[in-house]
């Protein structure tokens, strides 16, 4: 078999998920496009992969924290009311691991001051009250791996 590809040949490598994503975030209500542009780490790129490993680390340490707590209150003969994130508390969490991908972005206002969104703080943005759909569409932007193949492939 010859090692050059022939017409017939399916070049899966051709579709690998890039190393980066850039989505247009879309207006609220409208749904056009806006001159925002958030640059997400793809998947098997090393700052995903840290992400990920990050979040994997927080979950087993707070099922750790918390079996420990459950043992040392089964030892004092009491209980343990069930463990329940806040509302504030998730959105935290969900928009740190979400800036954890960011790699850049345009620059935009926030809070009175040009920034440009990095891992360090796009949190700020992603968790604030005001602003909660960007989060949204970044998020579900994020979820589609399609999104991370290139469309010349």
């Amino acid at each position: 078999m010859s090692s050059t590809l022939t017409p017939d040949v399916f070049d899966l490598d051709a579709l690998a998920f890039s190393d980066s994503y850039e989505h247009i975030v879309n207006h609220p209500r409208t749904g056009l496009p806006t001159s925002l542009v958030i640059v997400l780490s793809g998947p098997g790129h090393p700052q995903t992969l840290a992400a990920e490993e990050l979040e994997r680390r927080d979950i087993y340490d707070r099922r750790e924290r918390r079996q420990t707590e459950l043992e040392a209150a089964a030892k004092a003969g009491r209980t343990l009311p069930p463990e329940r994130e806040t509302v504030q508390e998730s959105l935290v969490r969900n928009a740190a691991a979400l800036a954890r991908r960011v790699v850049t972005s345009s620059p935009l206002m926030f809070e009175g001051k040009t920034i440009t969104l990095l891992p360090d703080n796009a949190a700020s943005v992603f968790s604030s009250p005001k602003f909660g759909w960007v989060y949204e569409d970044l998020f579900s932007a994020s979820q589609n791996k399609i999104n991370f193949i290139k469309l010349s492939a």
